[in-house]
């Protein structure tokens, strides 16, 4: 049977991503700012997007902020992760995990820096 999915509408906040002194991902303050987030009338959450410094962080440090945020929103409101890297291995294996974790959803983009032709943006999707 195909999994049933959500339609995914209404306000999504694209989140910024808190760092502790050290420069490394705060997962603490993470989840306190999609506690406010919800508090605030959020109807989901996009965690990893341009706002949130995707591209500059490493694979791990997305995962920890994907999983972070879904586990706040904690069903309350769907998280759409961006995925999207400048290869499409690093996104293929960042849209697995999101799907592991609970997100309802990935965005993604072609990959960035090199400008692949047509039959390569058709094959990275």
């Amino acid at each position: 049977m195909p999994k049933r999915t959500k339609r995914v509408h209404g306000l999504f906040t694209a989140l910024i991503t808190p760092f502790d002194a050290k420069g490394r991902v705060s997962p603490d303050a993470l989840a306190d700012l999609v506690k406010f987030q919800l508090s605030k009338g959020s109807e989901g959450i996009y965690p990893c997007g341009s706002t949130g410094l995707g591209p500059m962080l490493s694979l791990e440090e997305r995962k920890v902020v994907a999983e972070t945020v879904v586990k706040g929103a904690g069903g309350k409101v769907p998280v759409v992760v961006q995925v999207g890297c400048a290869d499409t291995a690093s996104s293929v294996e960042l849209a697995r995990h999101a799907e592991r974790v609970g997100a309802e959803a990935v965005a993604s983009l072609t990959p960035y820096y090199y400008k692949p032709g047509e039959k390569a943006v058709v094959r990275h999707f």
